[in-house]
């Protein structure tokens, strides 16, 4: 995500970022990988906690622009409902993917469903959407996200482990799944979600007094029509259209 937002330009190594802009990262996943008896695996997971005081952290700090890359079933309570609402009334843009489960349906992923959130889904190469992308009315925009290359760090890790049956019948982790290092190319649309976090903040760089729904409509009204939204407004699959940086910026 970081990559693709803002990796150095121009300086023949790797890829080009989006923006040159002041990144901020925080921690939100948990150090210890849990079982996902649904897929078999075991996987890292966002820390309620965690989420919480970066979002409070965002709003301390008045940051411009917010991108989560992370999504799940569960609805917000009260408390990450309350933290949305006061970023998006002091003027910050929240962008967020809309998630990858299109074979189990497309059940709703939150937080791009939380109202006000910018939800983004994912196009493939051919500008059709991605058979992983979740569809839904509350999506609005897509962007590229097959086959994203951007950065990884430079040491070996892992994404989680395989499951294995340990003492006693219960899982345990076996073989690591091990993760690249420097560049990868990774679908997703967690992928998808930085490029739209990122012609945002260049957006704001030229017209900060923009409010959040300000640069909804605005993202709306520069959009692509892909063919197969067949001249549509708004589509469930890809929102207002395929993101057009050029336009968005140019208008």
């Amino acid at each position: 995500m970081a990559g693709t937002i803002a990796a150095v330009m121009n300086n023949e190594l790797g890829i080009n970022g989006i923006c040159d802009c002041q990144l901020h990262a925080w921690k939100i996943f948990d150090d210890v990988a849990d079982f996902a008896s649904w897929e078999n695996n075991f996987q890292y997971f966002v820390d309620p906690v965690m989420y919480l005081r970066a979002l409070a952290d965002c709003i301390e700090q008045r940051v411009d622009v917010v991108n989560l890359s992370i999504g799940g079933g569960g609805e917000p309570d009260g408390q990450e409902r309350a933290l949305f609402q006061i970023l998006l009334a002091q003027g910050t843009v929240v962008v967020a993917a809309m998630g990858n489960e299109r074979q189990l349906g497309s059940p709703t992923s939150y937080p791009a469903a939380i109202d006000g959130v910018i939800a983004v889904g994912a196009t493939s190469l051919d500008d059709s959407v991605a058979d992983f992308s979740n569809r839904g009315n509350h999506i609005a925009i897509s962007a590229p996200g097959v086959a994203i290359w951007s950065t990884l760090p430079t040491y070996e890790g892992q994404f989680g482990f395989e499951a294995v049956t340990g003492p006693g019948g219960n899982a345990v982790e076996g073989r690591r799944f091990r993760r690249e290092t420097d560049y990868d190319a990774w679908p997703g649309t967690s992928m998808a979600s930085p490029h739209a976090a990122a012609a945002v903040a260049l957006l704001l760089a030229n017209k900060d007094s923009l409010s959040p729904d300000a640069v909804r409509q605005r993202l709306a009204a520069t959009a692509d029509k892909v063919p197969e939204m067949n001249g549509a407004d708004h589509h469930a699959d890809y929102g207002a259209g395929r993101l057009n940086l050029f336009r968005l910026l140019g208008s």
